[in-house]
């Protein structure tokens, strides 16, 4: 496995991960699946590829990724005017709760990121690879904490976050924040 910088050519490949591994039942709903991919996914890819990495398996498929926002506050511009207007009452909902769930931890933690690895490649080390090498490409950009939400029936990725070292931040009726430090203050 190897992980490497998101190159254009791996955007189709991260879209369908980012649709095949979400397993809620609202995503019959073709509407939804375009929700999901424009929020969860292509504003990261369009905006800040710089801050998406990709887990390459030895044959060049790609078998995970990790998409970061380094900054909460132009993220939430962004995300607002170009992937919210005109975009469908089921687009606009899910930015609003991508939104929602973080936003009060930006100041601590600016930066906030989105992980997804094929059922066939996790618990083998792909996902933490992924997110420590995400750690250590923003902690050498001075980015001061990470912070993601994760929906509450997920437990197995709530324990992934903790055994990686995030702390909860919050936890609320649906969704858990959490986040990690990446540089202590002065």
């Amino acid at each position: 496995m190897k992980i490497r910088a998101y190159e254009p050519k791996d955007k189709e490949a991260v879209q369908a991960i980012c649709i095949d591994q979400s397993d809620h039942p609202m995503l019959l709903n073709p509407q939804i699946r375009e929700a999901l991919r424009r929020v969860y996914c292509d504003y990261y890819l369009e905006q800040e590829p710089e801050n998406c990495l990709v887990a390459e398996d030895e044959s060049g498929k790609i078998q995970g990724y990790v998409v970061c926002a380094k900054d909460f506050a132009k993220y939430e511009t962004c995300l607002r005017e170009k992937y919210k207007t005109d975009a469908g009452r089921a687009v606009n909902m899910m930015v609003e709760n991508s939104i929602a769930s973080i936003q009060f931890f930006a100041k601590d933690y600016p930066a906030h990121l989105y992980i997804n690895v094929t059922r066939e490649w996790q618990r083998k080390g792909t996902g933490r690879a992924l997110l420590i090498a995400l750690c250590d490409k923003l902690r050498a950009e001075g980015v001061k904490g990470l912070m993601m939400d994760v929906s509450n029936y997920n437990t197995g990725a709530m324990r992934f976050y903790e055994n990686c070292g995030f702390r909860r931040l919050d936890m609320g009726e649906q969704e858990t924040a959490y986040g990690i430090t990446l540089i202590e203050r002065e």
